[in-house]
């Protein structure tokens, strides 16, 4: 959290850092960080960029040196959901259940567990959050007097590939919940 932290810092306009930065940096350092401290520097860096009518640039990638990394990790976390959701599939709308049934057995102390349901259900969000944000760059502003944004992303095929199953996942899920609870 330190470290995300201090990154926030980084976000403020470049003549705000120049005459604040050091100073900033030097309390948030010696002062344990949350996500209050994180949440107030966040609100103050906008209410600088929008007074002095300013853009903001975020370079995510800064985050880390290694996108493809956080993109396996990513992988790995999805991996479950993504086998239990394709035996699902197979079992319940194709009638193929061989697969299902033979992981069933394992898996179903975890799958009706609170946490293991809630596990499951989260890790397309975290493996889509690993795959993209490392590897995209945001830029707010106004324009026109109104806030304008540009997004972009420079990302290896792995980071995207991940990203889209996760993303694939997620609506399949959504689709899902709707379709029994609606």
């Amino acid at each position: 959290m330190k470290r995300l932290v201090l990154w926030a810092v980084s976000l403020y306009p470049r003549s705000w850092r120049e005459r604040y930065g050091d100073e900033m940096r030097a309390m948030l350092a010696e002062s344990p960080a949350s996500l209050r401290t994180l949440a107030n520097i966040l609100s103050h860096v906008g209410r600088v960029h929008l007074r002095n009518g300013s853009h903001m640039d975020v370079n995510l990638k800064s985050m880390s040196a290694h996108p493809r990394r956080l993109a396996l990790a990513g992988f790995v976390i999805l991996l479950p959901t993504a086998v239990l959701t394709s035996v699902g599939v197979l079992k319940y709308m194709i009638g193929f259940a061989a697969p299902f049934d033979a992981i069933e057995p394992a898996l179903t102390p975890f799958v009706t567990s609170p946490v293991g349901e809630t596990a499951l259900i989260v890790a397309p969000y975290l493996a889509f959050a690993l795959a993209l944000f490392p590897v995209g760059r945001v830029r707010l502003g106004w324009r026109d007097g109104a806030v304008a944004a540009d997004v972009q992303l420079r990302a290896p095929v792995l980071n995207l590939t991940v990203a889209a199953i996760s993303a694939l996942l997620i609506v399949f899920m959504a689709a899902y919940y709707l379709v029994e609870n609606v």
